[in-house]
C-alpha cells in the first residue's frame, strides 16, 4: 500500500472515529433518539459489532496491519488501541445517568474488533 493511500486511510479513520465520538457524546447526554431500533431483536448488538469492527478495520489498515509482540503474544496494534478505548468508553457508562453498561455490548464490540482485524489481515494479504 502506498504512503498516499495509507495517509488517506488515516484521515478516514480519524473522521470515522470522530463521528463515533459525536454519537457517543449525544448518547451520553440522553439525546440519541433511536429507541425504535432498540425494539428490534439484536439490532443494538449488531450495531456495536459493526461500528466498532469497522473502526478496527480502518485503524488496522491505516497502520499497515502492524503487530505488537510481547513474548509469544502477537496482537494487531489497531485492534489493541480500539479495544482499549472502547472498553474504557463502555465502562464509563457505569457512572452515566443516561447510559447503562451491558456486558453483551462490550462483548459485541470486542468480537467486531477481532473479526474486522482478521478481515484487515486478509485484505492486506497477511496471515497469523
Amino acid at each position: 500500500m502506498s504512503e498516499q493511500t495509507r495517509g488517506q486511510l488515516k484521515w478516514l479513520t480519524l473522521a470515522y472515529a470522530s463521528t463515533l465520538v459525536l454519537l457517543i457524546v449525544v448518547a451520553d447526554c440522553g439525546s440519541l433518539a433511536i429507541s425504535y431500533l432498540a425494539s428490534l431483536p439484536a439490532v443494538d448488538k449488531i450495531g456495536h459489532f459493526l461500528l466498532m469492527g469497522f473502526l478496527s478495520y480502518l485503524a488496522n489498515a491505516a497502520l499497515g496491519v502492524r503487530r505488537l509482540r510481547w513474548k509469544r503474544v502477537s496482537v494487531l496494534a489497531g485492534s489493541l488501541v480500539v479495544a482499549i478505548l472502547v472498553t474504557a468508553e463502555e465502562l464509563s457508562q457505569l457512572w452515566m445517568t443516561h447510559r447503562s453498561f451491558e456486558t453483551a455490548d462490550l462483548a459485541a464490540d470486542l468480537a467486531g474488533i477481532w473479526v474486522f482485524g482478521r478481515i484487515a489481515l486478509a485484505v492486506q494479504g497477511r496471515s497469523e
